[in-house]
């Protein structure tokens, strides 16, 4: 249902993400080359979505749904990152893109609070 509700701009990010959350049941048999693939595209996604956020046309019940959404992501890939032991070159730029994913999740979580904040307030 939340993806029916989704502007464009987060269904892009939604469509994105969704494969790193599927994966995490089968974290241990995934190909080290797709894992990678998808890390790079999270974490495009998720830096390109701060720049977005700032144009959205905001709905305050859409906003929350989508940040508890990145709460669960962000959970999720705290938890990977906390226990993948990289054995290659392309683990190791998993990890550290898992880094950066994690600090721009926050971020992006910190700045729809911010708009959030500001709408309740005009409320």
């Amino acid at each position: 249902m939340l993806e029916q509700m989704l502007p464009p701009q987060l269904q892009i990010y939604n469509d994105s993400i969704k494969p790193i959350s599927h994966y995490e049941q089968y974290i241990d048999v995934i190909s080290t080359s797709e894992m990678l693939t998808y890390a790079k595209q999270a974490q495009f996604i998720v830096s390109s979505t701060r720049e977005i956020v700032d144009d959205l046309n905001v709905n305050v019940e859409r906003f929350e749904e989508f940040l508890s959404t990145l709460d669960d992501d962000y959970d999720m890939l705290e938890k990977f990152y906390n226990t993948f032991l990289p054995k290659n070159s392309q683990e190791e730029e998993i990890k550290k893109i898992t880094d950066k994913l994690l600090t721009n999740l926050v971020l992006l979580q910190n700045d729809i609070s911010v708009i959030l904040s500001k709408l309740n307030d005009n409320n």
